[in-house]
């Protein structure tokens, strides 16, 4: 893999501080323009600045109410991205709040495949349409003063940006379209319609398979275990819930008895693409794992061929990036895992991306990359493991 010629990097202060001082000086800017020759109509574009972040909540309020209302669980609301900067949790569901109010999204998972293909196209026109609904509103409020000028009319004015930016956002989002391994609204709609009920099967056993996997990034093995066994209670049979466990078992230190359970699923093809991709990764983990260290290329094959199926697969990435820097191939495996911290969203995961890149940018000596991924590894969620390894190279 060549270098990327705009590689994602964590920010700096000194760049988080320049930002916040061009965004300031933006506004000043943008204050001194309204003011200058001052019209009502000139705060049209500030009302609808100040209504991006509100919007943003509602749309995604309104996948999470949808998603509850047909009977779906929430794993995970997230708003905003970059630096995530508060997380609670609300009956099982996680919530995240990022630094950047520009974009969110809700990860829900079916709890049975009743009329999953119409509960699923509810939930993705359930973001739009509420933004829909609030011009609806306005418009019951305002009626047809609602397409009129304002004229000095601030609360009316206020109104119109608000209705205008919710109606842009929501047919933006309808337009079927994807980009950066994301799918818009509009798409999902049509592709949930279109799809069989059975592919949806896999993802009835995700709110396990994601809660196991997290407590597997951070060594807490018990929990992980814990996490696989309740969710096998429900789904026996489930391959991903089977293969999670397999992975705890070589976490364990029975990496015997681990791959022998990943051969017992039979081979990955037979499953559907999304399950195949995950139980290609889940070898590759359980080869890490387990210290099996004659298995190496093997591993490195299943994640290769994952990630021609789907190059997005972020957990692939990772575990391909691993893998290469255990054959003592770092300047690939700094290629990689690069490549794959671009697609991260989960705090996890890029966690994890961030400790690895910080420890082969010291290796490579590229000291103001190194330095730049420590310091961000400083307020990571890592395991023991890694938490060592970094104070070994970087405080020793």
């Amino acid at each position: 893999m060549g270098p990327d010629p705009a590689p994602k990097l964590p920010t700096t202060r000194g760049e988080r501080l320049a930002l916040a001082c061009s965004f300031v000086v933006l506004i000043g800017l943008f204050a001194a323009e309204i003011l200058d020759h001052f019209t009502p109509s000139k705060l049209s574009i500030l009302f609808m600045a100040l209504a991006w972040g509100p919007l943003l909540v509602l749309h995604e309020l309104g996948h999470a109410l949808m998603a509850r209302a047909v009977g779906w669980r929430l794993i995970e609301i997230s708003i905003g991205f970059g630096h995530e900067v508060w997380r609670f949790h609300y009956r099982g569901c996680r919530i995240r709040l990022r630094a950047a109010p520009i974009e969110g999204y809700v990860l829900p998972s079916p709890s049975s495949l009743d009329r999953i293909r119409t509960k699923s196209a509810l939930i993705y026109a359930a973001g739009p349409g509420a933004e829909l609904l609030l011009v609806g509103l306005l418009w019951a409020i305002y009626g047809d003063a609602l397409f009129s000028a304002a004229g000095s009319d601030l609360g009316l004015l206020a109104a119109q940006s608000v209705a205008l930016a919710a109606a842009i956002g929501a047919l933006f989002n309808l337009l079927p379209f994807s980009t950066g391994g994301g799918a818009s609204d509009g798409l999902g709609i049509f592709t949930s319609l279109l799809a069989a009920p059975a592919s949806f099967a896999s993802r009835l056993s995700r709110p396990f398979v994601l809660e196991g996997q997290r407590a597997l990034y951070l060594e807490e093995v018990a929990l992980a275990r814990d996490w696989a066994e309740r969710g096998l209670a429900q789904y026996p049979e489930d391959p991903q819930l089977l293969a999670l466990s397999a992975v705890v078992e070589a976490a364990e230190g029975k990496a015997e008895q681990a791959l022998t359970a990943l051969e017992a699923l039979g081979h990955p093809d037979d499953q559907p693409r999304a399950v195949r991709n995950e139980l290609l990764a889940d070898a590759a983990w359980v080869v890490l794992l387990g210290q099996q260290r004659h298995l190496l290329a093997d591993a490195l094959r299943a994640c290769e061929r994952a990630l021609e199926s789907d190059p997005t697969h972020v957990r692939a990435r990772l575990l391909h990036g691993w893998l290469l820097e255990e054959r003592g191939m770092p300047d690939a495996a700094y290629g990689e895992l690069m490549a794959g911290y671009r697609y991260a969203r989960d705090a996890e995961e890029e966690d994890q991306f961030v400790a690895r890149l910080a420890l082969l940018a010291k290796a490579l000596d590229k000291p103001a990359v190194a330095q730049r991924f420590s310091t961000a590894a400083e307020r990571a969620a890592l395991g023991p493991t890694l938490q060592r390894r970094l104070q070994e190279t970087f405080n020793p």
